[in-house]
């Protein structure tokens, strides 16, 4: 196996943070959610199928191929991965979007109108996966770049995720 970051490892991270978090005294263990951008929005998904998390925040999710979950990040190739993340994909295309169909709790998600690195349609497969959650708002930044380059469109994904979040 080539050496790396793999999806896998970082998901193991993930979930042992969850862990900590959860065991501590003063966490209300029904109020724990995840905020991920891109490659940390594909991890909160995925680990909402193995931890019980009461809202995901997610700005522009990635997605990745099943069989690239345990290959290092390095080593993916970057043509499947684009080819696979323009497809009209459903959960039982992907593990991630399966834990998406699976989650029952309250759902942001951010896309950026101009990204060249989770395009529509990603994210598209995603809200429509989202067909369990309590609740789904989905909120595309005008003319905005994946990186958020420009302090209107940060201010405009900051402005939204607080406003969202003071009601969870």
């Amino acid at each position: 196996m080539a050496p790396g970051v793999r999806p896998s490892d970082n998901l193991a991270d993930a979930l042992a943070a969850h862990d900590y978090l959860s065991s501590q005294s003063t966490v209300d263990q029904g109020a724990i959610g995840v905020a991920g951008f891109s490659y940390g929005g594909f991890l909160a998904v995925l680990l909402s199928k193995y931890r019980r998390l009461h809202w995901l925040a997610l700005r522009a999710p990635a997605l990745y191929r099943d069989d690239d979950i345990g290959s290092a990040k390095s080593c993916i190739d970057r043509k499947l991965l684009s080819s696979f993340r323009r497809k009209r994909l459903g959960p039982a295309d992907s593990v991630a979007l399966a834990a998406a169909a699976d989650f029952r709790g309250d759902v942001l998600v951010l896309e950026s109108e101009l990204d060249s690195i989770v395009p529509h349609s990603q994210i598209q497969n995603y809200v429509d996966a989202f067909r369990n959650a309590s609740s789904l708002k989905h909120v595309i930044i005008p003319e905005a770049d994946h990186a958020l380059s420009q302090e209107s469109w940060k201010n405009m994904a900051l402005s939204t995720f607080s406003k969202w979040m003071a009601y969870r």
